[in-house]
């Protein structure tokens, strides 16, 4: 049967009818005996977490010592480890572009055959791609799409990490959006992110299908003042800002704050100034002091709102 990486050769020798027996022959070429399947391949990768229309996966090269890769079967599906898309073999190649309706998001995983035709184990599955329609290069143009549109937007900075959700901006501070995600990424970090537009209290959002968190980097807030933000339209809502004037109210029981400096800011309230949600800051917050507040602006049910953006950006 042979020894597992071993190469054999063979000889041979005629006899005739008489007896004679003909000198040796020249030697066979070595045959190795390959028992051993390939190496698992790495988890393939996509082209970033979204792509229109078609998306391909990639994969490092496996490895055979002795009889060498032949090819790879590919599993691709809209489920981890799932062939709803495709299953088969892909031959001797190291990526494979399938499409998928909008919406869906693409799983592949990949196993290597060796030319002894032993198959190896399955490599973990890559990173979910999403098939969407339309790829943004700035967050305006976004908030301009119907609901339900499926977006990506790339390399945007995280301003403010909320419950349920967080704030990303452009780079160059022109246009902000709310992302809904509970996905752990953090403040000034840099972010892909894929999903649906909706709209929440009048507010443009992304419902996020999927994050990637990357790099660092760091931004500056907007110097505002209450009347340029709440008479701005909705220009300023998704955008880190820095604000400030005197307290007029404190509503400890619902977490919220109004902060007011004098310039005739109004939510149609009936309070004086922006509202701010303070959350478990409300018992340190002091009507009547003045403050300079670091936070997101945003839209609530009851209209406009500042999240700030750590627990020590509102400072006395």
């Amino acid at each position: 049967m042979g020894v597992d990486g071993g190469t054999y050769y063979c000889r041979v020798q005629a006899v005739n009818n008489t007896g004679y027996v003909s000198e040796w022959s020249a030697s066979s070429d070595g045959i190795a005996i390959d028992k051993t399947a390939p190496s698992t391949p790495a988890a393939p990768t996509g082209s970033g977490i979204y792509s229109s229309s078609s998306v391909t996966f990639n994969w490092n090269a496996a490895t055979d010592a002795t009889s060498g890769v032949a090819g790879y079967y590919c599993h691709i599906g809209t489920t981890s480890g799932g062939t709803d898309i495709y299953n088969g073999y892909v031959g001797n190649v190291l990526s494979k572009t399938v499409s998928a309706a909008e919406g869906a998001t693409l799983y592949c995983s990949v196993c290597a055959q060796d030319n002894a035709g032993n198959i190896g184990s399955y490599s973990p599955s890559s990173n979910g791609v999403v098939v969407i329609s339309y790829a943004s290069d700035d967050i305006a143009s976004l908030k301009s799409l119907a609901d339900g549109t499926t977006v990506g937007v790339s390399g945007r900075i995280v301003t403010g990490v909320y419950d349920g959700f967080f704030y990303i901006e452009d780079t160059n501070r022109v246009s902000g959006i709310k992302v809904i995600s509970s996905a752990s990424v953090s403040i000034n970090q840099l972010v892909d992110v894929a999903g649906t537009m909706s709209t929440e209290n009048s507010e443009r959002c992304i419902n996020a299908m999927s994050v990637e968190p990357g790099a660092t980097s760091s931004i500056s807030p907007l110097g505002m003042t209450g009347k340029s933000l709440t008479g701005g339209g909705l220009s300023a809502v998704g955008l880190l800002v820095r604000t400030w004037g005197i307290v007029t109210l404190v509503d400890s029981a619902n977490g919220y704050c109004y902060i007011d400096d004098g310039s005739g800011a109004s939510d149609g309230s009936g309070y004086v100034g922006i509202k701010v949600m303070i959350g478990s800051l409300s018992g340190t917050v002091i009507e009547d002091s003045f403050y300079t507040l670091t936070g997101v602006f945003g839209m609530s049910a009851g209209g406009c709102v500042i999240y700030p953006q750590t627990p020590t950006s509102m400072v006395q």
